[in-house]
């Protein structure tokens, strides 16, 4: 199971792009939660094994150098003001994505996924 924390939403921004068509990565945490008074509705969503391979692809492709990238002059997308923190909480949740979508592509899997 790959557990992503609350990090799914930093994920969003870092896998969707402003200024053009979002990564094939995006897959992995597309949806939108619902926020209700009492907490939030997750969403759940299925890749196929030919989509788990696609977005393995993709992820593989994501570094560090994007990571900054999404921090740099965007302090409204991260909590505080530990820049230094939320970049390895972005990256530690990276790291767990591309394992995890390898070792799945392997194994030639779908999976169910849920933010939220």
């Amino acid at each position: 199971m790959l557990y992503l924390d609350k990090c799914w939403r930093e994920l969003q921004w870092l896998f969707g792009d402003e200024d053009g068509p979002f990564r094939r990565s995006f897959d992995l945490v597309r949806g939108e939660v619902t926020m209700t008074p009492c907490g939030w509705i997750p969403y759940f969503g299925v890749l196929d094994a030919d989509e788990v391979r696609a977005v393995a692809q993709n992820l593989a492709e994501v570094t560090a150098a994007d990571v900054d990238h999404l921090l740099e002059g965007h302090a409204e997308l991260y909590r505080g003001d530990d820049v230094d923190g939320e970049r390895r909480y972005i990256l530690e949740f990276l790291g767990r994505a591309q394992q995890f979508l390898a070792s799945m592509t392997k194994r030639r899997s779908g999976l169910i996924y849920m933010i939220g």
